[in-house]
């Protein structure tokens, strides 16, 4: 080799290694929520701690929720975000990948796995509302004692934006009845699609399939509507109790009765009625 080739290639060499150490890494941030503490004005918020703060402090005194700790990983890119659902959710690489196609972040037991570089142009209140999303996740899971269990997916994600909404509504940066207005018009925005069944949405892998291939209105817009009246009918306890329930059980049909007060089959027959009336 030449004296010009190797000097290139140690250029060449010295170079990548500048980029490698420059390259963003993830974040990791432990967020463990100071009880009693105020929180802070919405429209001081200007980063993660002081935006779970807020949050916890809505869940725990509006809401009735439990808010335990947890740890935010924010990836920089969505190849690192579907990786990291591999492995710190164990996810099927498949899932991971079809997951992250769309999602920008994975509330699970102690864990909030984001991909920050998606967040990038969201200004705090959606920051906020996207956060809260997630964070109830991470507390259906405390409720039902860090199990998963067979509790439907549907309800997981609707419960998890009726949360969100009352989160906004309550940090003065929305109202519920704007955002539920806003799911109202997304799903008559596709009235000539045909939505799946909310018993087509019941577990996790179903719904990133679903999601992925009939878009949000279909999944994320039906299901909340679906939790909506479905609050409505029952209450937002029976809500709450219904993930309480799975700490114990794995019958999905009986803890639904038990929560709820009737049965699931029913309530998907009479939800099915009343978005065929909303849209």
């Amino acid at each position: 080799m030449s004296v010009t080739s190797r000097a290139v290639l140690a250029v060449c060499t010295v170079l990548a290694t500048i980029a490698a150490g420059c390259a963003p890494k993830t974040r990791v941030i432990p967020i463990a929520v100071a009880s009693g503490q105020p929180r802070a004005a919405a429209e001081r918020i200007a980063d993660y701690p002081q935006a779970f703060q807020a949050i916890a402090f809505v869940m725990s005194q509006d809401l009735q929720l439990p808010v335990p700790p947890v740890t935010l990983y924010l990836y920089p890119t969505r190849a690192a975000f579907a990786q990291g659902l591999v492995v710190e959710r164990k996810f099927d690489p498949e899932v991971a990948e079809e997951a992250a196609s769309f999602s920008r972040g994975v509330g699970g037991p102690e864990k909030i796995l984001v991909n920050e570089g998606a967040l990038a142009r969201a200004q705090w209140p959606e920051r906020i509302r996207f956060l809260s999303h997630e964070f109830t996740h991470t507390i259906q899971y405390a409720l039902a004692r860090d199990r998963r269990s067979t509790s439907e997916q549907w309800l997981r994600e609707g419960f998890a934006d009726y949360v969100s909404f009352r989160v906004m509504e309550s940090l003065g940066l929305d109202t519920y009845m704007h955002r539920r207005a806003n799911r109202v018009r997304e799903v008559r925005s596709v009235r000539d699609k045909a939505f799946p069944a909310l018993s087509q949405m019941t577990t996790f892998p179903q719904w990133v399939h679903l999601r992925s291939r009939q878009g949000s209105e279909a999944t994320y817009g039906q299901a909340f509507l679906a939790v909506d009246l479905l609050i409505a009918r029952a209450g937002y306890p029976a809500a709450v109790e219904y993930f309480r329930l799975f700490a114990g059980s794995d019958d999905r049909l009986a803890n639904f009765r038990a929560a709820f007060g009737r049965d699931l089959p029913a309530f998907e027959r009479e939800f099915e009625a009343h978005l065929q009336s909303l849209r």
